[in-house]
């Protein structure tokens, strides 16, 4: 019987359906295989677990964002129900329903820290998959604000994976981080920004391909990937010019899940250009680095 899935305090088992074998392609990415225990289910739910040793430090609080508003996790209550709706196209079945297909726990700390575990079932090529990923890790960070007596808040990168050009906690997760800036004040969990030091953004050092051995090949550096969309964003080392990638970029086989790490160094080959849209990967080939 496969072990459940655990990543950083929280621990996912599929209900109903059997597992298949724990992966962890990156520090902040877990996901394992579901099997299918009934033909064509209309749903799918995943038990999630938050330890004791979480839920009864008085250091961290844990709350639950569901469909964009959060609420905090009592120890009475660590078990959470993730019941996600299964959409069948034929023989292909398709999760993907905004706010139903993943759920976050974000541990917020009383110096400001906080992780933020996005939980969610995602399909590719009909298998299903659950995963756990670690998508920001910082501080909630206050600092004045243009009037006097007045305070702002927003956030701040613990780790250069999260601090890639553009990022930033509160666009990409709107609702959510206002929820969270919420609970923070409420709490009194946030830190002034001088007192922390924000990480900055590591480029890898990727060899160039030599010729005769891929010469169409480019290289490029993963700036995100968000295992709820299969999708994410890459920069090309050369030009600097950003690409989306999706899961149609890799040549993966059925039961397979595409992944691609933050931070890693990647060669790609680039769609044809369409004017007026945004740049696309065509194929991407992941490195070792």
């Amino acid at each position: 019987m496969a072990t459940a899935l655990e990543l950083m305090g929280v621990r996912v088992e599929v209900v109903g359906h059997s597992q298949g074998e724990m992966m962890r392609p990156c520090p902040t990415l877990t996901y394992a295989p579901v099997f299918l225990n009934a033909d064509r289910p209309r749903e799918i739910a995943l038990k999630i677990t938050v330890p004791d040793s979480f839920l009864s430090d008085p250091n961290v609080m844990v709350l639950v964002v569901s469909r964009g508003k959060a609420g905090k996790l009592e120890k009475s209550h660590s078990h959470f129900l993730l019941r996600v709706p299964v959409l069948w196209d034929g023989e292909v079945p398709h999760t993907r329903v905004k706010g139903q297909d993943n759920i976050d726990f974000i541990f917020l700390g009383r110096d400001g820290s906080f992780r933020d575990m996005q939980v969610s079932l995602s399909t590719n090529k009909a298998h299903f998959f659950a995963n756990i990923q670690r998508v920001y890790s910082g501080w909630v960070v206050r600092t004045r604000g243009a009037r006097i007596g007045e305070r702002r808040f927003t956030f701040a990168p613990s780790e250069s994976i999260h601090a890639y050009p553009g990022c930033d906690y509160g666009q990409v997760f709107e609702d959510m981080a206002e929820e969270l800036v919420d609970w923070a004040i409420d709490s009194g969990s946030s830190v002034q920004l001088s007192r922390v030091k924000p990480a900055s953004w590591v480029s890898p050092n990727l060899p160039a391909l030599e010729n005769g051995k891929g010469k169409s090949w480019v290289r490029a550096e993963v700036f995100f990937w968000n295992a709820v969309t299969v999708t994410g964003r890459v920069r090309d080392l050369g030009t600097g010019e950003e690409l989306a990638v999706r899961y149609h970029s890799f040549t993966n086989k059925a039961g397979s899940l595409p992944v691609l790490c933050p931070g890693q160094g990647i060669y790609y080959r680039p769609a044809p250009a369409q004017p007026g849209k945004f740049p696309t990967v065509e194929l991407v080939r992941p490195s070792s680095n």
